[in-house]
């Protein structure tokens, strides 16, 4: 996989940060675990920094 997103579309991780933004709110711990997981196995490891992002650009947007 290497160091770098294979999908580094800002809308992908905006996308799945509120998803798992939203399984928290539900109390689905599983399901945000799941979402996580999948992008981290799709995506590489740089997915957890670009999923770090968008879920702190969310937060700012509240």
């Amino acid at each position: 996989m290497g160091l770098f997103s294979k999908n580094n579309d800002q809308q992908f991780y905006d996308q799945r940060a509120s998803e798992v933004q939203d399984a928290v709110a539900r109390g689905d711990i599983d399901a945000a675990a799941r979402l996580v997981a999948g992008a981290v196995i799709e995506e590489g490891t740089a997915a957890l920094t670009h999923l770090t992002t968008a879920v702190e650009r969310n937060n700012r947007k509240d």
